[in-house]
């Protein structure tokens, strides 16, 4: 059966935008993953400033209809900084590992100050808090990917060809801009804006 999915919904304060971040569980019940994904979620929260609050928890899984678990904390970002809060459109970039696969995450709503010359420049507060993230990616997370095919072969048609990897390694990369399709996604909140018919 496919992995829990966890969604963490966060928002700025002040702001018309809320993103989220999703990762998949290695738990055996809605249970279990929603109190994975709570675990986690305090980890995560303790690495943006106060202006980031986490307001939603859900939990699904593609091959159950229709069943969920939601939870709706709003726990507010714990790391003390006064440099103020990275610009929306900007994401920390971490790569998740274990042998020869690999996926890419994004971590919004993080402190200004950590990028310097391209080159990521936590500080050390930040670092140690982050190490206990990664720890908790670890215990808690795993990955889905296809799966690696021997030189000629060919993938099947009628299989996704995906395989479950635990995670052996959370390495923050970089800070990146978003752009189509890469990092979190922004939902603006309240009515949505109405579009011309093409």
């Amino acid at each position: 059966m496919t992995p829990f999915k966890g969604l963490m919904m966060l928002e700025y304060a002040g702001s018309p935008c809320s993103w989220g971040e999703s990762v998949w569980l290695n738990k055996p019940t809605f249970e279990a993953s929603l109190a994975a994904l709570e675990d986690l979620s305090k980890k995560r929260i303790a690495l943006s400033p106060p202006n980031v609050s986490l307001v939603g928890l859900r939990v699904t899984n593609p091959d159950i209809a229709r069943a969920s678990v939601v939870r709706n904390p709003r726990l507010q970002g714990t790391f003390q900084t006064d440099k103020g809060l990275m610009l929306i459109d900007c994401s920390l970039l971490v790569r998740f590992a274990n042998g020869g696969y690999y996926t890419n995450y994004n971590l919004g709503g993080l402190p200004k100050g950590m990028n310097r010359q391209e080159e990521f420049h936590p500080t050390p507060e930040w670092q140690q808090l982050f190490r206990s993230y990664a720890e908790a990616i670890r215990e808690h997370c795993v990955m889905v990917n296809l799966r690696h095919l021997r030189k000629g072969e060919e993938r099947p048609v009628s299989a996704k060809g995906t395989v479950i990897n635990p995670i052996q390694e959370a390495m923050p990369i970089r800070i990146a801009m978003k752009r189509r399709g890469i990092g979190p996604v922004y939902l603006p909140r309240g009515r949505a804006r109405n579009r011309k018919k093409s």
